[in-house]
């Protein structure tokens, strides 16, 4: 089935779910079909599948409701330790909600001589296992789930000045923004409260952060516009604010578990074949051999599980693709991108891209010729253990399902070449 290029944000309202389509032209989102649904959590998964099907898609990026989700900018004393732990403890300091590991996730936005910056968001479980245990049902993955005042974040990236933003959805809700970060969330009621609310907040925000919010408070910001942008998918906590799909993580679990419950029936089934064998055959020794056997390839396959589950970096655990094992780090890869499309400068915004998540040894260059349709991977097989972390990353670039074998003289490890229906 041929795939959309366009990227498939949903939202929620009231009780409805929104399917919006966007398409980036020249790093600019444009806005494609809109289909919206009544939904209740009974139907959800069916209405996910109609979406599925109608945009021909494979993953979304979820844009969660404001009262399902807490974003929180704190700091922390340099010097502390900036782990996922410390960060999960002062998230229950600051959240009506206590936190849960897996329904939240940080990334640092700052640094001075004393402190750490850093922006973190967390989730109702609830929802959110609700939500995948539907996209899983319904065969979709997710990409990003993001909060509005996170999305409309972003649309703050090149902006001089702080700026309150103006959303609605069950409730109002104003952001303070700049830069990308969120300084503050209030929520009200009623649209006549908003200037005292405006007073409000940028006065916190100058007594807590320093910063001169400007007032007029901007309405005209659509927050799927910012998951649209979204390109920190994948990478360090650090580096990205994006939650990891614990529940999928959760549904792995659980499969190793019911297999290892029935792994002991094995022997005893092969046991009772065995004294059934020697009482009436006779050939107790070919049985014995042949249940060893059996019994062996059965705690192999324990092992294989375990070693999936096990996984550290699990990138995007909604793929279909087994999950990249830790000791894999995109830094260790050396790229050459080859433009193959004829469209100038696409080698150059692929090298771009990809430096983003982490590979850091790229060069580019033209391919052979601009006749290429598909994009095309070259990997040299000692290098092929790559090869599905590679195939994550690029998915939005109409990777070739066929990959060839790279030369092992060749300087590079991998080669990209980009084809025409990339764009």
């Amino acid at each position: 089935m041929f795939l959309s290029k366009a990227r498939i944000i949903i939202l929620f309202k009231d009780h409805k779910v929104r399917a919006v389509e966007v398409f980036l032209k020249k790093g600019e989102p444009e806005v494609g079909r809109e289909i919206e649904k009544t939904y209740t959590l009974e139907n959800l998964a069916e209405v996910l599948d109609d979406f599925r099907r109608e945009f021909k898609i494979s993953s979304v990026r979820v844009l969660l409701p404001e009262e399902k989700s807490y974003l929180r900018l704190f700091d922390l004393p340099l010097g502390s330790g900036v782990t996922r732990g410390a960060v999960l403890e002062k998230m229950r300091e600051v959240v009506p909600e206590p936190p849960e590991e897996g329904y939240f996730d940080w990334k640092q936005v700052g640094a001075d001589k004393r402190s750490v910056k850093i922006q973190a968001l967390v989730v109702s479980k609830e929802f959110l296992t609700s939500f995948q245990k539907e996209a899983q049902r319904a065969k979709l993955s997710v990409e990003a789930f993001e909060s509005p005042s996170s999305a409309l974040a972003r649309l703050t990236d090149k902006e001089e000045k702080p700026h309150l933003i103006l959303y609605q959805n069950e409730r109002f809700f104003l952001f303070a923004c700049f830069k990308g970060n969120v300084y503050g969330v209030l929520s009200f009621q009623d649209e006549s409260e908003l200037s005292q609310r405006v007073e409000e907040l940028a006065g916190f925000v100058k007594e807590k952060w320093g910063l001169e919010v400007e007032k007029e408070a901007k309405k005209d910001l659509d927050p799927v516009m910012g998951l649209a942008l979204k390109e920190d998918i994948k990478g360090k906590d650090e580096n990205v604010l994006n939650l990891k799909l614990s529940e999928i993580k959760i549904g792995k679990i659980e499969k190793k578990e019911k297999k290892e419950e029935k792994m002991p029936e094995k022997p005893k089934k092969s046991l009772k074949k065995i004294k059934w064998a020697l009482l009436l055959l006779g050939l107790g020794l070919i049985i014995v051999g042949a249940s060893f056997f059996f019994f062996k390839k059965g705690g192999d396959e324990v092992e294989m599980i375990g070693g999936q589950t096990d996984s550290k970096e699990l990138v995007s655990p909604t793929q279909n693709l087994p999950s990249p094992t830790p000791t894999i780090e995109r830094k260790n890869l050396k790229i050459r991108v080859l433009n193959g499309s004829g469209v100038a400068g696409k080698a150059g915004e692929i090298k771009d891209f990809l430096q983003r998540l982490g590979y850091q040894e790229i060069e580019t260059a033209n391919a052979d010729s601009y006749d290429y349709e598909e994009t095309k991977i070259a990997i040299k097989k000692t290098k092929e253990d790559y090869l599905e972390i590679l195939l994550i990353d690029l998915e939005d670039y109409a990777v070739s399902s066929e990959s060839s074998i790279l030369d092992e003289e060749s300087e590079f490890d991998v080669e990209v070449t980009i084809g025409q229906e990339s764009d």
